[in-house]
């Protein structure tokens, strides 16, 4: 059974923006999320100009990372704010 309220996915391009934020490394089993927007938070107040006061979460992860999932493989993530 099909579910028709689910609009189709659409792949658009956009300008590039320009973020802001921190970065730290980290593994699913010592995941530091937490701690990184803690971090974050209150240094965003200082941030200006904005364009929004949205959030970003970006994860990097190592080429095949999701090949063969390890608990303790570092990747990179990422708390940012737009600005521009």
């Amino acid at each position: 059974m099909t579910n028709r309220n689910i609009p189709s996915p659409v792949i658009i391009t956009l300008s590039p923006k320009l973020l802001v934020g921190h970065c730290m490394e980290m593994s699913l089993i010592e995941d530091h999320t937490r701690l990184l927007w803690e971090k974050f938070i209150p240094k965003q107040r200082n941030i200006s100009p904005k364009v929004s006061n949205d959030f970003y979460s970006l994860q990097i992860y190592p080429k095949g990372f999701f090949d063969s999932i390890q608990l303790h493989l570092p990747f990179f993530k990422k708390s940012l704010l737009f600005i521009s």
